[in-house]
């Protein structure tokens, strides 16, 4: 059955077309030009209806093709992606439909899609979208063996293809909504929320002091992409780790530590994720400097400043690193020497939490690597 879902596909797309050459509406790719200057850049002119397009892509290829591999349609604007071409042999292409009009996404992305699959000899095409690009990969979700998508619900109603959702910080709205709307989950998909990470950059907030940078919610998105590839030839996901309607709280019952500058709960009813001693979330899909934190990992758009000002940005609060510190700026969450006694025990720590993750399909070995390489500078 596998094997012919690639040509089942083909036929699709065929009968997609003759489809819309009834309705008057053609396309094609007619010309397909590698750029001299930059690595991995083609641009694509296309032409539907009379109506002729040039799409820029960026094409990241494996160092051997191998036949049967997987196609990656990247419609985000990141790179999160691109060191999975060599490592597991896949090819990424980057395309970014924004500017064109919507009625003409769909068929522009079938017709470069046919294009790449026939030079990459790929039998599996997955797409990745952000946000803003998940809901057009979901109108045109028939195109796909499966879907990546980023804070954008799925409807229940969608039988294929086999789709992995992930909601950070900044969709806690959405979060809530799909919580709330107590359905069962489909068996095509699988939902993630990524602990106290946003998945787009945050803005500062220079009305909630925090410092540091939030946790990059990159080494999920390729974890959770090989996983879904997996999935698409057979194997078993992983389980949703998703908030239930239990982990959700008015906004107003938040308790904050009790220290100076920390924002503050909004005071209102909107629904939040309950939170630690500490500021933390807990529910959800924990990383490894999620589970071993060094801070407090702040979603701001769920807090305000003590002006009463909503603060808008996101950030981190650190650990102070020993008790006398914490003491002298009356902080009251522990310290790092305080929780972990020692930098060696909190490496060995973190190499635990990570393997584990490995073994359960929800970080490669290469970033798990990355996470304790990172947690032997940590400030204590």
């Amino acid at each position: 059955m596998t094997m012919l879902r690639p040509f089942v596909r083909f036929i699709g797309i065929v009968i997609a077309g003759l489809s819309l050459s009834i309705v008057g509406a053609r396309g094609d790719v007619i010309a397909w030009t590698p750029s001299t200057t930059q690595a991995g850049a083609v641009r694509a002119r296309l032409k539907i209806d009379s109506t002729q397009l040039d799409i820029d892509l960026r094409v990241i290829r494996p160092s051997a093709i191998q036949r049967g591999r997987t196609l990656v349609i990247e419609t985000g604007k990141g790179e999160a992606l691109s060191p999975l071409a060599n490592l597991r042999s896949m090819t990424i292409a980057t395309i970014d439909l924004s500017r064109l009009p919507e009625a003409w996404r769909g068929q522009a992305l079938r017709h470069l899609i046919a294009k790449l699959q026939t030079e990459s000899a790929a039998a599996q095409v997955l797409a990745h979208g952000d946000a803003l690009s998940s809901p057009m990969l979901i109108v045109n979700a028939t195109l796909f063996d499966g879907l990546l998508i980023e804070n954008v619900a799925p409807p229940s109603s969608l039988k294929a293809p086999r789709i992995i959702a992930l909601v950070g910080a900044d969709g806690l709205a959405k979060l809530s909504q799909a919580i709330n709307a107590r359905e069962a989950e489909p068996v095509n998909q699988r939902r993630f929320y990524l602990t106290n990470t946003p998945l787009a950059p945050p803005a500062r907030d220079p009305s909630c002091k925090t410092t540091n940078d939030p946790a990059s919610a990159d080494p999920a998105r390729r974890s959770l992409l090989v996983a879904l590839d997996a999935w698409t030839r057979g194997e078993k996901p992983p389980a949703s780790r998703f908030p239930g309607v239990a982990d959700l709280v008015p906004a107003r019952m938040l308790k904050s530590p009790k220290i100076p500058d920390f924002p503050l709960s909004p005071g209102d009813d909107r629904l939040a994720l309950r939170i630690d001693v500490d500021g933390n979330q807990t529910t959800g899909l924990l990383m490894p400097d999620q589970a071993l934190p060094v801070a407090t990992h702040l979603n701001l758009d769920a807090l305000r400043a003590a002006s009463g000002m909503p603060c808008a940005g996101a950030g981190t609060l650190p650990f102070a690193a020993t008790r006398a510190s914490r003491e002298a700026n009356r902080d009251p969450r522990l310290s790092l020497v305080e929780r972990y006694g020692s930098r060696a025990y909190y490496v060995a720590t973190l190499r635990v939490v990570a393997d584990r993750l490995v073994r359960e399909r929800l970080l490669l070995p290469q970033d798990a690597d990355a996470y304790v390489a990172a947690g032997k500078a940590a400030p204590f």
